[in-house]
């Protein structure tokens, strides 16, 4: 994850070859599916239903880390993850379901999901007026 994280950063220095061996949209999709298949339920109830369930959200200093990655991969369409809505909406899953897990007010999180699902859709009709479908 971290590797990813810088590489999306884009920084000024230079990296060693070895860490670029992996092409980054392919690097970001696979860790992005990875945290997405640790900690997002199937279903709302999941976390509540089943305790042996082996999906728990990452602790709030764990996703502060991971922002940045999502964040890298959200940002100008996708374009890091050439444009996979599917990665994207895994990236828009981790955040929403992470920010249920700290708020006080189900007002707060009833905003918040809104808001991302309204971003969803209208990046899922900027996808498909832009494929002409």
């Amino acid at each position: 994850m971290g590797n990813c994280s810088i590489r999306l950063l884009k920084p000024e220095c230079t990296f060693d070859n070895q860490w670029c061996d992996e092409p980054l949209p392919r690097q970001a999709s696979r860790v992005v599916e990875c945290l997405y298949y640790q900690s997002v339920p199937e279903n709302v109830d999941e976390y509540s239903a089943s305790v042996n369930d082996k999906k728990a959200l990452f602790p709030g200093s764990c996703f502060a880390f991971m922002f940045y990655l999502l964040n890298g991969v959200l940002v100008d369409n996708g374009v890091a993850v050439g444009g996979d809505s599917a990665v994207m909406s895994y990236a828009l899953k981790i955040i929403s379901t992470h920010a249920n897990m700290r708020s006080d007010s189900t007002d707060e999180v009833i905003a918040l999901v809104t808001k991302i699902n309204v971003n969803v859709v209208q990046f899922r009709n900027y996808n498909e007026e832009q494929l002409g479908t």
